[in-house]
């Protein structure tokens, strides 16, 4: 990957807004072979290192349909100058380029690149946290409790070879259950971000409103993913939001507690959307990273691309037809292995094609998206498809 041609002038520009301690900033890095204009991030490595340091890699707001990476130092410069952490700021396809998963499939492609390029940038892969501020809160914990989850992964986008496994979450006033959204606002707001209605932030980016199709709705709300293996997950919220509602913390809070995940919650008082205190927030925030991602303990992948087999991606095509999923590829598909996975990440049924194209039974499945996934042996071809059941 290339380091920045302009270092001089962006150095100068970061230093205008307070920022030092280090020197390589590599700007407008692709984390997809030739992907997506906003497949791209930014990358802070701290002055000095010679060895793997932890990696916080944060993802903006904006309703997922605007925002952009900016805003990273502005609450994690701390952990930059001061604790030597490796700083990432990523930027995603937004609702109005593509409807999800595409946006956790790029947060997840993101990391996956990070750990692959691990050497480049001074990363420790086992040392991996994740933060982001509203629609970016809502990208960075969907991405870490849902880890394993074959869906929302993104396999085509690369770097298989890796994981996208990462180990703290901090959450600012990010949505957590997109199907609960409208009906818990404080009492005192006026004038609520209500999701169930045409246009909405929700509706963009699921493609219908969320009471319309909920089991898309749910797809993308993290809270459907919090189970006893989770991560350790920070959250903070102010309690006068009347852009996020401040029970979507609550809610995720107390389900990570039942599930016996390590969760701390902070409300700020008559804080709405954000807006709280800068020194408060990077003060828990950089507290909760350090004692989360200095000394993790194995087990942890440590697996880089140059150990790894190169896994080729198969394209295949899928129609269901009289109760049969038919694939076809320009591959001959005899011999591959196939699954089939739901909305929620959970295998339906598996087994092996016969013939030059897959011809699989579904006529047992309940209405709704699934993923059929393709591979030959360990390492050869890998592809997948998503499909609708009427």
């Amino acid at each position: 990957m290339h380091r920045s041609f302009f270092p001089f002038i962006f150095t100068a520009f970061l230093l205008t807004l307070g920022v030092s301690g280090f020197s390589q900033t590599y700007v407008d890095i692709p984390y997809v072979k030739d992907g997506h204009e906003k497949q791209i991030m930014d990358i802070f490595v701290p002055e000095g290192v010679k060895a793997p340091r932890p990696v916080v890699m944060f993802i903006h707001g904006g309703g997922w349909s605007k925002g952009k990476k900016g805003p990273a130092l502005r609450h994690l410069r701390g952990l930059l100058e001061r604790e030597q952490f490796v700083i990432a700021d990523i930027n995603y396809r937004l609702s109005g380029d593509s409807i999800f998963p595409a946006q956790i499939f790029d947060c997840k492609a993101a990391v996956r690149f990070l750990k692959v390029h691990a050497d480049q940038y001074f990363i420790d892969t086992c040392r991996f946290g994740v933060m982001g501020t509203s629609a970016g809160a809502h990208l960075a914990t969907l991405l870490g409790l849902s880890n394993g989850v074959h869906e929302l992964e993104g396999r085509h986008l690369g770097n298989l070879e890796v994981s996208s496994r990462v180990y703290a979450i901090v959450d600012a006033f990010g949505p957590t259950d997109l199907i609960r959204f409208d009906s818990i606002f404080p009492d005192s707001c006026r004038r609520r971000n209500t999701q169930n209605k045409p246009h909405s932030a929700s509706d963009q980016l699921l493609g219908c409103q969320p009471l319309e199709c909920p089991d898309r709705a749910r797809f993308a709300s993290p809270i459907a993913y919090v189970d006893d293996s989770d991560i350790p997950v920070q959250i903070h919220h102010g309690d006068m939001d009347c852009v996020v509602p401040p029970l979507q913390s609550q809610l995720l809070y107390d389900t990570l507690l039942r599930h016996g995940v390590d969760a701390e919650l902070y409300f700020y008082e008559g804080k709405g959307h954000g807006g709280f205190d800068e020194r408060d927030f990077r003060r828990r925030l950089e507290a909760f990273f350090i004692e989360h991602l200095n000394d993790v303990q194995p087990p942890c992948e440590k697996i880089t691309a140059s150990t790894n087999p190169n896994i080729e991606e198969l394209s295949i095509k899928a129609r269901v037809q009289g109760g049969y999923l038919l694939l076809t590829s320009g591959e001959d598909l005899s011999g591959m292995k196939w699954s089939i996975i739901d909305l929620l990440g959970r295998p339906v049924n598996a087994g092996t094609i016969l013939g030059f194209k897959g011809r699989i039974l579904i006529s047992f499945l309940s209405p709704g998206y699934y993923t059929v996934f393709v591979q030959a042996g360990e390492s050869v071809y890998t592809g997948y498809r998503r499909f609708y059941v009427e």
